[in-house]
């Protein structure tokens, strides 16, 4: 505690001046609390096993990131694998941070300002910043230093493999309809939905419709809470007169999760969620034969 009034006045003045955090952190003004912070989505890596670096090969990947916050925009991540590791990229959709720290809002806080990790503009003006991940699939604690606020804010990021194309994956051979020698016609195979917040579900079996040499998937959701489908750069939309939402999506691989986005209004607003679907290769049976 300080006692001496005039040298607290001399210290309050020298830390507004300066910038400096130091005694920002003492009086905890420096973490944002809940009451600052945006409504937090949940993201969480459950029934998900961690990939490591070892698992995939050398390259350059565009890969789908989860964050808990709207606030934080992602518009694209780069994943870098070496053998020494991973490294992701991130551009950022706004400007309005200043520094990422890989933990908490505490623990970035209390840490030195050279362990902070800047914001760089792109070849396009656009905002990056880039650090050390420990593995795709596993939640990641980021800190993140707003410019106006001047706060450190909590974030949840969940880097998937899923958007990892099949040879990337190390010993992974990539089931297709031509591996498995589809012909034209109507098929069942189960379907496993990953993410969100594990309270929905889709219908398994599902329809699989093929049709020169190209897999289409019947996904029916549980109600009609479901506006469209993102799966890749393609979106999907549903019609809304049915008691249940039910796209079409072409699958290009088999047996490896395939990210999709999925906008539904079952929150009192309309909301993006990130989820993973599996094919079952080993289930799949002509409709009408059992499966």
């Amino acid at each position: 505690m300080i006692h001496n009034k005039k040298l607290f006045l001399m210290m309050l003045s020298c830390a507004v001046l300066s910038g400096n955090p130091v005694f920002a952190q003492e009086t905890g003004s420096k973490v944002a609390g809940a009451a600052d912070m945006a409504p937090v989505q949940e993201v969480t890596d459950e029934g998900l096993e961690p990939v490591l670096a070892s698992a995939i090969e050398p390259g350059e990947y565009d890969i789908d990131v989860d964050c808990s916050s709207s606030m934080f925009p992602i518009d694209n991540c780069l994943l870098r694998v070496t053998d020494n590791g991973m490294t992701v990229t991130l551009t950022m959709g706004g400007e309005g941070y200043l520094y990422v720290y890989p933990g908490t809002a505490e623990e970035a806080a209390k840490a030195d300002k050279e362990e902070y990790i800047s914001f760089v503009p792109d070849e396009e003006g656009r905002q990056t910043c880039s650090f050390e991940i420990h593995a795709l699939d596993e939640c990641m604690d980021l800190a993140a230093f707003s410019r106006r606020k001047e706060m450190w804010y909590d974030r949840t990021l969940l880097f998937h493999a899923s958007g990892l194309p099949a040879a990337a994956l190390k010993g992974v051979e990539e089931v297709t309809v031509e591996t498995l020698g589809l012909t034209d016609g109507s098929y069942l195979a189960e379907v496993t939905l990953k993410g969100g917040s594990g309270r929905t579900c889709v219908e398994s079996p599902c329809r699989l419709t093929v049709e020169n040499r190209q897999a289409f998937a019947e996904i029916i959701w549980p109600n009609n809470n479901y506006d469209y489908m993102i799966v890749g750069d393609r979106t999907f939309t549903y019609d809304g007169t049915k008691e249940k939402a039910v796209f079409y999506i072409p699958v290009q691989s088999f047996d490896v999760p395939l990210p999709v986005t999925v906008d539904t209004t079952a929150l009192g607003r309309q909301t993006e969620i990130g989820y993973t679907l599996t094919f079952d290769s080993e289930t799949i049976a002509e409709e009408g034969q059992g499966n």
